[in-house]
């Protein structure tokens, strides 16, 4: 607890999640080293959170640290392998020259201020830092809301009907990479240097988010920059389902 700092006057929630993560390069049908391409990389890591919510200011913090491990220990090539045999697809090709086992240690703050708020709509400001074994970059962007909601700072556990769309954008200033660059403790066939790698990547995201009571719905579908000087930009969606206890 002593490592996650909390606002002042603030109402605490604590979270813990459990995150698997797998990336691929552009083809999966080459049976060797694509030069300028994202390797292929797979996280498994805990996280423990604590989100520090002052009402009255409008302001919020969350922290969080992450251990886990980078590697075929994360085993994605199995997840990936047997999703394709699944549904009799063409096996991935390339998964031997993955990112090799290494420590993953992460810690990130997130600080979050109201900009400008009224009944259907509201924007938020955001500063993230990020740093430890994989990740290490900062970034500011903002949050717009428009909808029927509450405040962006009230109560998180409300019981009230909500709908409403979101729009997020912001610009990360990227130090390192171990997706790309590999970990800190190990060394791996294919990786990419630092000159190879953007050191600025923009993301942008557009939501639609359904909550009643304690559980809450979200679909999000997001756009990034290039995070490799030769490579394109990208894009992909999720749907998020929440629960407070």
């Amino acid at each position: 607890m002593k490592i996650l700092p909390q606002l002042s006057k603030s109402i605490i929630l604590y979270g813990l999640s459990a995150t698997q993560d797998c990336y691929t390069p552009a083809s999966i049908r080459r049976d060797t080293v694509l030069k300028g391409d994202r390797p292929y990389s797979a996280l498994m890591f805990l996280g423990h959170f604590k989100i520090s919510n002052n009402e009255e200011k409008k302001q919020r913090l969350t922290s969080e640290i992450d251990l886990g491990a980078i590697g075929p220990c994360a085993k994605c090539e199995e997840e990936q392998k047997g999703i394709h045999k699944a549904l009799d697809n063409i096996q991935p090709l390339g998964w031997e020259y993955q990112i090799s086992n290494d420590i993953l240690i992460n810690y990130s703050m997130r600080y979050e201020k109201n900009i400008f708020s009224k009944k259907l709509i509201d924007l938020t400001g955001m500063a993230e830092v990020n740093a430890g074994t994989i990740y290490d970059n900062a970034a500011i962007g903002a949050n717009l809301r428009f909808g029927k909601m509450q405040g962006y700072f009230e109560n998180m556990r409300s019981k009230k009907l909500q709908l409403y769309v979101s729009a997020q954008g912001w610009a990360k200033a990227v130090a390192h990479n171990g997706t790309l660059q590999g970990g800190l403790f190990s060394k791996s066939v294919n990786t990419l240097s630092y000159n190879e790698i953007a050191p600025v990547v923009l993301r942008g995201s557009l939501g639609l988010t359904l909550s009643y009571k304690k559980i809450s719905i979200e679909y999000c579908r997001i756009f990034i920059t290039r995070e490799i000087k030769t490579w394109w930009a990208h894009g992909w969606g999720y749907i998020n389902i929440s629960t407070y206890f």
